[in-house]
């Protein structure tokens, strides 16, 4: 399931992502262009050092986005007070939902009793109809 991330959060990431592809790019490129073996040689400790610099910054920045979804997240579905079940709140939901289905169930009776009332005449009237043509008939 992709999440629902808000447009500036989604703006952030696709930033980040095409800057660090450039910059990957740039460094294979790089590479790709010296003589073989003639890499410039860092001391191990300042490359473990950047490498923990950019880790850091990596792992703040995945827990500032997962902060600012999870934020966005609960402002945006958060329960309304309508679906609450607190005691008179309760009650209050269920007789006002409980009036509502009362009247459509009458409503739908009272219809379906008009139905049948007509179709009751309208048989009456065919039977009338057939007596009628019987008689003539003879």
């Amino acid at each position: 399931m992709i999440p629902r991330l808000p447009p500036f959060l989604l703006i952030a990431l696709g930033g980040v992502t095409v800057y660090g592809i450039q910059n990957v790019l740039s460094r294979l490129e790089q590479r790709a262009l010296e003589a073989p073996g003639s890499k410039p040689r860092i001391p191990f400790r300042i490359e473990h050092a950047r490498a923990l610099r950019i880790a850091r910054a990596g792992i703040i920045g995945a827990t500032l986005a997962y902060t600012g979804y999870w934020i966005y997240d609960r402002r945006h579905n958060r329960p309304t007070p309508a679906s609450q079940a607190y005691g008179e709140q309760k009650a209050f939901h269920e007789d006002q939902y409980a009036d509502r289905e009362r009247t459509q169930r009458q409503y739908v009776d009272e219809l379906r009793l008009k139905q049948r009332l007509s179709e009751e005449e309208r048989r009456a009237q065919l039977r009338g109809e057939v007596e009628m043509m019987g008689r003539s008939s003879r």
